[in-house]
């Protein structure tokens, strides 16, 4: 509605649950006002059984004929959908709310209708009345007169939207949002939060405030009174920290929502710092209502007993984050974590926090300039760690157990570290792929510096029984390093292990094999699938292949779309290519190379942007087909494939059937799959596409 569709005046919102006594004290503080009476209307909503309060109000109109009164009823009890039926029946230029046991003084309407205008709210006192005597000193009713006279942004003093009470708000601005009626507290606090979607919206506070201020009672039952308890202060409270998350803001108010969400999770906070064996039902209720990031920390007392450090750690988006998130859900195990801070390279994920915080005690981000060839900078991270580790082993709790896993080398660097200072410290290192060698089989490029972290870790592998070994490049180095002095190393399968020892000599390479074990990704627990929002947008009626992944030289999507142009145009038009990737753009030219050199209809092919990892999982549910393909090592310096794709352990774990395109002997090729066909064989891909006919037949 437009500001020139409300009259002139104020609307005064009275939601009234079994009020029939409270009713002629509120009436009548109206019936008093200075403001002409033409210029306002009150609005009563009756809510719940009825009560008497129907009459009370009849009464009323008789005793005050010129008070503008309107009664709407709702057989529903609940004051935030009698807010909502009153904002909806709004007629005036302003609004403000009114508790049917609170009552204002004479000049509060006159003064907040003559302070408020267009993009300006109105803050007038408050003062707290209970047993019939006047608190004047409350901290609200303080600091709202510390600011008379003055006019400030509204998200600049977010804590007076954290309230129903005391304010005069444009109408054309308030009516557009409704109260969640699914809260059973903290409801006006998410209401009013909308309001910081307009940063510029301002609050206005008068200079003189004698007999203006809104008189609130305090009476034992009402939400303001409530006694703390788990209910209360921390399944209400997070369910309120949620709906607050939901409210997208510009970048302006981000500041001002985090302050509300801090002030909700204070009484969290509070409540659970003399009931510490709750915790962990907090942490869990916090994850089903998808609310990450929130500082348990600080709240934990259990301390752990294994540190992990992985370069790449959630919130950021990395695959090598994910890993470690499901490596951690999948122990279950409470753990302390170091990571890097990988703003500059990565997005955020804040949805894989939720998969960690349940098992995450400490956590430690680490201010670097993210690298995964600079040697340097991976240096700067893995001495800033392994400060960090040793203060903490420095603790009454040491750890007795260290866990790294690399692709980003920096997590072996600083473990290595970590685990020279402190030999009796049990470290596992995992490996995702060959470190050494890049994806062609050709040794990584990293020239080594010199250093204290490069002297450390030559030093380390000197005094071994192996100090021959070639060392010229930190990569070699950080493996090296890693092969030599980890108690458990961790391949993802054994063709990874074959190439990445055979460099080393013979009795390091028994050594090393002795102590490895294969363990390939970790799938996802089933509950994270209900966690995310689905992404899909498969075509009813068709089949639907999904593909989640960059586009790699040695990891193309060109053979499907080969296979799927062969087929008659009408079998070829029951398929559907959807694509997530980083670079739509680029599959979208594919596509058109494809379409102009098939004959017939185009292939039918649909591409996405990622989606966040838990809406990825969720997504997975959705469509008919998921499919994974191997890394093409053919004509690379790889003896045998070493690649394992990640995807699959996510796949496998999804409820929808797992297409792989495999090489010969590929780890992926001895793993089960719901449909195989050999990488590079145009004519089995169609087999299986012929198949999927069938069956969708």
């Amino acid at each position: 509605m437009s500001r020139g569709a409300f009259q002139p005046g104020i609307s005064v919102i009275v939601p009234s649950y079994q009020g029939c006594q409270r009713l002629p004290a509120m009436v009548a503080s109206l019936s008093a006002q200075t403001l002409a009476p033409e210029l306002f209307e009150v609005i009563v909503v009756l809510n719940g059984p009825a009560d008497g309060s129907y009459e009370v109000l009849a009464q009323a109109r008789a005793e005050h004929p010129g008070l503008n009164l309107r009664v709407l009823t709702s057989d529903a009890p609940g004051a935030s959908r009698a807010r909502n039926l009153g904002l909806a029946a709004v007629r005036r230029e302003y609004v403000t709310f009114l508790d049917d046991d609170d009552c204002l003084e004479p000049r509060f309407l006159e003064v907040g209708v003559g302070m408020a205008g267009p993009g300006v709210c109105a803050l007038l006192p408050i003062v707290d009345v209970r047993a019939g005597q006047r608190e004047e000193s409350t901290s609200l009713g303080v600091r709202i007169k510390a600011l008379a006279g003055t006019t400030q942004l509204a998200r600049g003093t977010a804590w007076a939207l954290g309230f129903n009470a005391c304010k005069v708000v444009p109408s054309a601005v308030l009516t557009r949002y409704r109260y969640a009626e699914s809260l059973d507290s903290g409801e006006d606090v998410v209401f009013f939060a909308h309001l910081l979607k307009h940063p510029d919206l301002a609050l206005r506070v008068p200079q003189e405030l004698a007999g203006a201020a809104y008189l609130r009672t305090q009476r034992a039952g009402s939400v303001s009174r409530q006694a703390s308890s788990y209910e209360f202060s921390v399944r209400q409270r997070l369910a309120c920290i949620a709906s607050l998350r939901g409210i997208k803001v510009p970048e302006a108010s981000a500041q001002a929502r985090e302050s509300l969400e801090a002030a909700q999770f204070s009484f969290v906070r509070d409540y659970l710092k003399t009931n510490p064996g709750d915790v962990d039902s907090a942490i869990s209720e916090a994850v089903d209502l998808k609310v990450p990031g929130l500082p348990w920390a600080e709240l934990r007392t259990e301390k752990a007993r294994r540190l992990v450090i992985s370069y790449c750690f959630p919130p950021y988006a990395d695959t090598a984050a994910n890993v470690v998130a499901k490596h951690i859900a999948a122990r279950g195990e409470l753990v302390d974590a170091i990571f890097a801070d990988m703003s500059r390279v990565r997005d955020k994920d804040s949805s894989t926090q939720l998969i960690v915080e349940p098992y995450l005690a400490q956590h430690t981000e680490i201010r670097v300039d993210p690298s995964f060839a600079a040697w340097p900078l991976i240096s700067s991270f893995a001495r800033k760690a392994a400060r960090v580790a040793g203060k903490r082993m420095a603790s009454a709790a040491p750890y007795e157990q260290l866990y790294s896993r690399a692709l980003w080398s920096g997590s072996h660097v600083a473990a290595a570290l970590v685990k020279l200072k402190h030999p009796g410290l049990y470290w596992e290192a995992e490996f995702s792929d060959p470190l050494r060698f890049g994806v062609d089989g050709q040794p990584r490029e990293g020239a080594i510096t010199p250093g204290l972290t490069t002297l450390e870790l030559r030093r380390a592998v000197s005094s071994s029984r192996w100090p021959g070994i070639t060392l010229d490049t930190h990569f070699a180095l950080t493996e090296a390093v890693t092969l030599l002095h980890a108690d458990r190393l961790v391949f993802t399968n054994s063709n990874q292990r074959e190439v990445m020892l055979a460099p080393y000599p013979e009795g390091l390479q028994e050594e090393a094999r002795a102590k490895s074990v294969i363990r390939p990704h970790t799938p996802p627990p089933r509950e994270l699938f209900s966690l995310g929002t689905s992404r899909a947008q498969a075509v009813p009626g068709n089949i639907n292949i999904a593909y989640f992944g960059n586009f790699y030289a040695n990891r193309g999507m060109g053979p499907v779309l080969q296979a799927l142009a062969t087929l008659p145009d009408n079998a070829r038009q029951r398929f559907v290519l959807h694509i997530y990737c980083g670079d739509p753009a680029a599959v979208d030219a594919l596509w058109w190379q494809q379409a102009a050199e098939a004959p017939g209809a185009p292939v039918d092919v649909r591409a996405y942007p990622y989606a966040d990892y838990l809406d990825f999982l969720a997504t997975t549910e959705d469509y008919d087909v998921l499919l994974v393909n191997d890394a093409k090592t053919t004509g690379s310096a790889f003896t045998v494939n070493p690649f394992l794709p990640s995807k699959y352990s996510d796949y496998s774990a999804s409820t929808t059937p797992v297409w792989g395109i495999v090489a010969a002997d590929s780890p992926l090729s001895g793993l089960p799959l719901d449909y195989r066909s050999q990488s590079g064989d145009t004519d089995a891909i169609v087999k299986t596409l012929y198949h999927l006919l069938r069956e969708v037949d």
